[in-house]
């Protein structure tokens, strides 16, 4: 069975999705090819990427999770922004990727040669660092780093001018986790939405859920936020992060696809 599979959206762009659900996004350029989030790190993204390009490449993390950072070692530099510095240390560690192991063991997609005690040594790759960094330049495409905050404090987004494409991976998405401790408050992930709509794009791509997707539906997901009602609002648990108080508010219930909702720490919004 194939780790990886990978969605072609034109000549020039891929999402390449991991067995354990999250996505790689792909940019190829003329002189580089973006990769934007490396995955659990479990399959080999690199070999996979090297199928499709052989063009020098620029690896950006859009956040410090597990699942978008734990493929680092693969590559040979990371870019990700200082403010998600220290959480990308932590779901590096050797409990977090413990926890990869276990889900992918249990999910039985576990690849027969994949060398447990390496990845559980491999450190959280070559790191450089975002923050003062306004634009990127792979060759015929320009991405703009806009800073994100909502999801986790160091989120960023990528504008692609040339495409009127904005790739948001989790910082905006159809439902957005903001009950973590590294999220911030309802308001601050408004103003992200705000500020990305700002820009002249046509469609956006997420970390989660490989398509196009158009600009008015990430007005719905900023209507949701502005009107959570926490009386029409459910208890949810997630995996790994069972101790959290999270609430879900949703147009359809959580994970509709028809729908869009804000999971959130209902402490956070009472205060």
């Amino acid at each position: 069975m194939e780790y990886f599979t990978v969605y072609k959206h034109t000549d020039y762009l891929y999402q390449i999705k991991d067995s354990l659900g999250v996505l790689s996004t792909l940019l190829i350029g003329k002189t580089k090819a973006l990769v934007i989030d490396t995955c659990y790190g479990i399959g080999d993204l690199y070999k996979e990427i090297r199928k499709i390009t052989n063009l020098p490449l620029l690896v950006i993390n859009s956040h410090g999770h597990m699942d978008h950072t734990c493929g680092n070692y693969q590559f040979e530099k990371v870019y990700i922004h200082s403010l998600d510095y220290d959480l990308l240390k932590k779901h590096n560690s050797k409990e977090w990727k413990q926890k990869n192991i276990d889900s992918a063991i249990n999910s039985k997609v576990l690849p027969n040669d994949f060398d447990i005690n390496k990845y559980l040594t491999s450190s959280f790759g070559n790191i450089e660092f975002l923050d003062d960094i306004k634009t990127f330049d792979i060759g015929v495409y320009t991405l703009e780093v806009i800073n994100t905050p909502g999801h986790t404090k160091g989120s960023i987004s990528l504008y692609c001018k040339e495409l009127k494409i904005m790739f948001v991976s989790d910082a905006i998405c159809q439902y957005v986790w903001l009950f973590l401790d590294e999220s911030t408050d309802i308001n601050t992930y408004i103003n992200s939405i705000n500020k990305v709509l700002e820009y002249d794009f046509d469609y956006f791509l997420v970390g989660h859920g490989p398509r196009l997707i158009n600009r008015k539906d990430m007005i719905d997901y900023l209507n949701v936020a502005k009107t959570i009602d926490v009386t029409k609002s459910n208890k949810v648990v997630f995996k790994n992060f069972e101790e959290c108080n999270s609430y879900e508010y949703s147009t359809n219930g959580l994970y509709n696809p028809n729908g869009c909702g804000v999971v959130f720490n209902i402490d956070r919004i009472k205060k």
